[in-house]
This record gives structure tokens, C-alpha cells and sequence, in this order.
């Protein structure tokens, strides 16, 4: 059987061109999508237009906030991620497989995830230290089922789109090219850093 979310996408192209950047070097791959997070479902019914439409109007003049790094750890896998969170977001965050009072309120996008736990320490903190923070206003709420093929008709975000965020300082411009040589300087020698085995890109 299928199942009902709404998803929140980003759809600021400078935010989400950096994001997009940042993944693709620590994790060697590019994204294939724009970046979203669930923030409701999963519905056994397709989402009825009102609940779509209460949601986005509680969110109407929300601005998120992007950029508070996180790390946590599950069984074979280590996740790097930028925290989301606005003023009215709890108020339609409804996940019932991670309910708050047992999981807390952790909206995210992850940068990171893979088997090497010292390397995801070392994106972690050398992002803590970098202190981005993004103030988002372009998003949206979008429907969504499982087994959904075109997940989002966006356009795939390029490098150059997120010089806004550079020439007003609040992204430094050598960030990606020291990034960069980190990530680099770990594949070359990360028993330097840690890590009793290589990571593979």
C-alpha cells in the first residue's frame, strides 16, 4: 500500500546550490533531487486539499532558519545534517512514526550519510566552525506518495547560483575549496584522522 506525506522543499536556488555543493563534496556523489524534509504523514489516504492548504497557510510568512549543524549516529550509518527550524514549523510537523515526546523536534536536511564515523566528525566540525546560517524564505509544501517517480519538476541547482551568498558574507568565499582539500586531505591519509579504514567516494 502506498503512503500520503507532504514534504517541504526547498526552493531558494542560492540555498539550495550551496547545500547541494556541500553534499556532493563530502559525499563524492550529486544529488539527485532538490532538498526536502517530511514534516507530515505517513497518511494511509491521499492528502486532502484542505489539510495541504491549512498547513501552507500556517507557514504562509514563515522565514527558516538553516544552518545549525547536527550529527547523530544509527547502527552502520553516520549522519552529518543542517537543522530547519521557524516559528510556526511545530505547528504542523505531524510524524507519527517519530512523534515528538519520543524523538523529540528534529527538523533536518542531511549533508552526510555514510559508514565512517570519524569523517563525519570532521564535516561536523568543521561546518560548527564555518557558523552558516541561512534565513530561507523560499520553500514550499508539496504532496507526496511513496513510489513517486518525479519527485519535483525543479530545475538542478549550479554552483554559480548561490554568489549572492558569497558576496554578502554569509558564506566565505574559499568555504567550498577549503571543504574541499578536508574532505580530500582525509581519502589521501585518514588514518591521520582517526579512522582505522579508508572511506571509498
Amino acid at each position: 500500500m502506498p503512503k500520503f506525506f507532504i514534504f517541504l522543499e526547498i526552493t531558494d536556488p542560492e540555498i539550495n546550490a550551496l547545500i547541494w555543493a556541500i553534499t556532493e563534496i563530502v559525499t563524492g556523489q550529486a544529488p539527485t533531487q532538490p532538498f526536502h524534509m517530511t514534516v507530515r504523514g505517513p497518511y494511509e489516504q491521499p492528502i486532502c486539499r484542505s489539510t495541504l492548504k491549512s498547513c501552507q497557510d500556517v507557514m504562509a510568512y514563515d522565514v527558516l532558519e538553516i544552518g545549525q549543524v547536527g550529527r547523530f549516529s544509527n547502527p552502520g550509518e553516520e549522519t552529518v545534517l543542517f537543522r530547519i527550524d521557524s516559528p510556526n514549523l511545530r505547528k504542523i510537523w505531524w510524524k507519527p512514526d517519530f512523534s515528538i515526546k519520543k524523538f523529540g523536534f528534529n527538523p533536518h536536511i542531511s549533508l552526510y550519510r555514510g559508514p565512517d564515523a570519524h569523517f563525519a566528525d570532521r564535516i561536523a566540525a568543521f561546518l560548527e566552525q564555518e557558523e552558516i546560517t541561512l534565513l530561507c524564505a523560499e520553500y514550499r509544501l508539496v504532496p507526496h506518495v511513496t513510489k513517486q517517480l518525479d519527485l519535483f519538476p525543479s530545475k538542478v541547482p549550479i554552483t554559480k547560483q548561490f554568489l549572492g551568498l558569497l558576496n554578502s558574507g554569509r558564506v566565505h568565499i574559499t568555504f567550498l575549496m577549503r571543504l574541499e582539500r578536508m574532505v580530500r586531505d582525509y581519502r589521501r591519509s585518514p588514518w591521520v584522522f582517526g579512522s582505522k579504514e579508508p572511506i571509498t567516494a
